[in-house]
């Protein structure tokens, strides 16, 4: 493959020349893409030992410890990075991605913002910053970088998906649901919105359309057990004890300490007097307790 046929032009420029460090970095960027996380690991070390001040070695390793799933061990090397190269748009905005999945939100939106101001309208800047703004509760300030972001680019579905979420949780039902029917109109496999909209036609007691949002949602992401468990709830609460029971037990296979679902499917086995089921489920609630 591409990666492969990389890792060995590079180790081949290596081998006439084992100090170059450009090839150390390009060499563990095919590595990281591959995940082989320890040779990435390994040239990286073998390139800070030779340019211990190149941004970008510090900027890649950052790169692999995040793509390693390690967002702690990543920040300071961005951090190192940005601090050798203040200009370092890329380096900034990765270092506040990994500051909002660490929870430093606050240091998140400053990354984000010195990126911004030396990219003034980057899409992803203003686009991961409306994200941390839905963390901290500010949802007017996500609406405005997401529509930032729609502005310049009409068909970012996800754009679209993230201000729907910004706007349900101010209450704006009306303008949630027109920006999730934006993002499936561009986007019409994507299951979070399906699922996403059945939530907003449930606050509407909307119960036939939010059925058929999360049947959809069902099908294309059929290993998601809420959206089978609110199909279950939404059948409970009609008294329909016919479809109710298969889809909680369906959300219960998927999750076997989904606590809700056990609670409805135990409230649903007393009421239809199947006393020992009942029991089962709620000994199964205490014991997750």
């Amino acid at each position: 493959g591409e990666y492969e046929s990389a890792i060995e032009d590079f180790s081949h420029l290596l081998e006439l020349d084992p100090e170059e460090v450009d090839a150390y970095v390009n060499r563990a960027v095919s590595h990281i893409a591959l995940q082989e996380f320890d040779e990435a690991q390994d040239d990286l070390e073998t390139a800070l030992s030779l340019e211990p001040d190149n941004p970008e070695v510090h900027y890649t390793t950052g790169n692999l410890y995040n793509a390693w799933s390690q967002p702690e061990e990543a920040i300071p090397y961005y951090e190192t990075a940005v601090a050798l190269n203040p200009g370092y748009v890329s380096a900034w905005l990765n270092l506040g991605m990994v500051q909002n999945t660490t929870g430093a939100l606050d240091e998140a939106l400053d990354s984000y913002n010195t990126a911004l101001s030396l990219s003034p309208g980057n899409a992803t800047a203003l686009y991961n910053r409306g994200l941390t703004h839905i963390a901290l509760g500010e949802n007017e300030r996500a609406i405005a970088d997401f529509s930032a972001v729609i502005e310049a680019s009409p068909d970012s579905y996800a754009s679209y998906y993230r201000r729907a979420i910004a706007y349900q949780q101010m209450g704006d039902i009306e303008a949630a649901m027109e920006d999730i029917n934006t993002t499936i109109e561009l986007q019409p496999n994507l299951a979070d919105a399906y699922n996403r909209r059945a939530i907003l036609h449930y606050a509407n007691d909307e119960n036939e359309e939010a059925l058929a949002d999360w049947a959809k949602t069902s099908e294309l992401a059929p290993d998601f057990p809420d959206a089978y468990y609110n199909q279950g709830l939404v059948y409970f609460q009609l008294g329909d004890t016919e479809q109710a029971p298969p889809l909680l037990d369906k959300a219960i296979e998927l999750n076997p300490d989904f606590v809700d679902a056990l609670m409805t499917r135990g409230n649903l086995n007393a009421g239809e007097n199947a006393y020992d089921a009942a029991v089962e489920d709620f000994s199964a609630v205490i014991a997750l307790q």
